[in-house]
């Protein structure tokens, strides 16, 4: 039912405002990674299904709950994800930006070998 909700608010929200595209930006999860996982995942199947949306991507950050989560929704929904775009500007001011392309690289490889 729930899943069903956001479904039926997103759509609409999307074809009053006329919308291209939406961004879900869910940062402090209060579930497991596997019901994460489930409920964008089904979100994202949904929404492409009933053509309301035609591209998906998702953006993880180098946080090690945030990986968890996003790994999850990567091995499980992985064929209808078209796109990950990492978030650079989730890192410490006094970070570097040779860490941040460490980090990047290495999310990169976590999501492609899963």
């Amino acid at each position: 039912l729930l899943g069903l909700n956001a479904v039926t608010s997103l759509t609409s929200i999307i074809k009053t405002y006329g919308l291209d595209g939406i961004d879900i930006d869910y940062e402090h999860f209060q579930a497991d990674p596997e019901t994460f996982a489930e409920c964008i995942g089904l979100l994202i199947k949904t929404l492409k299904k009933s053509k309301v949306i035609s591209f998906a991507s998702i953006a993880p950050y180098a946080d090690d709950e945030v990986q968890r989560q996003y790994i999850a929704l990567w091995k499980k929904y992985r064929n209808i994800i078209d796109y990950v775009n990492f978030q650079f500007y989730a890192y410490d001011k006094d970070d570097s930006k040779a860490n941040g392309f460490k980090h990047e690289k290495q999310s990169q490889e976590i999501l492609a070998a899963h």
